[in-house]
C-alpha cells in the first residue's frame, strides 16, 4: 500500500497523495499502515509521517469525478493509545514507526 501511495499513477492513489500534501504531509515519506474499505466508496486510512504523527482518515470517493474525492475524516492519532482504532491497529502503527525511524537514521 505504501508503494501504491508513493507512486501510482491510478487516479485513486493520485487524488489521496494530493490531499495528504494540502494536510502537510509527503506522501513520499509517509508510510500507510492500513486501508480498507468501510463501504464501496468510502476508505478508512492510517498512516505514520515521517515526523512520527500518526493519522486516522476516512477517504470518500463516492463523486464520480476524481477530484471530488475527499476525506470526510482527518484525526491525529499520536499517542492516543486508548482511542479504538488505535488499538485495533497497534501492531500496524509501530511497524510504520520503526519503518519511519530507520528511514532517518
Amino acid at each position: 500500500m505504501t508503494s501504491d501511495l508513493r507512486v501510482s499513477g491510478d487516479p485513486f492513489w493520485t487524488r489521496l497523495r494530493e490531499l495528504l500534501r494540502e494536510r502537510d504531509v509527503e506522501p513520499d515519506r509517509a508510510v500507510l499502515v492500513q486501508l480498507f474499505t468501510e463501504d464501496t466508496d468510502q476508505w478508512l486510512g492510517i498512516l505514520v509521517t515521517s515526523a512520527l504523527r500518526v493519522f486516522l482518515f476516512i477517504y470518500d470517493r463516492s463523486h464520480r469525478e476524481i477530484d471530488g474525492s475527499n476525506f470526510n475524516e482527518w484525526e491525529e492519532l499520536t499517542g492516543q493509545t486508548e482511542h479504538s482504532e488505535y488499538r485495533a491497529f497497534i501492531e500496524q502503527i509501530d511497524c510504520g514507526m520503526e519503518l519511519s525511524r530507520a528511514v532517518q537514521n
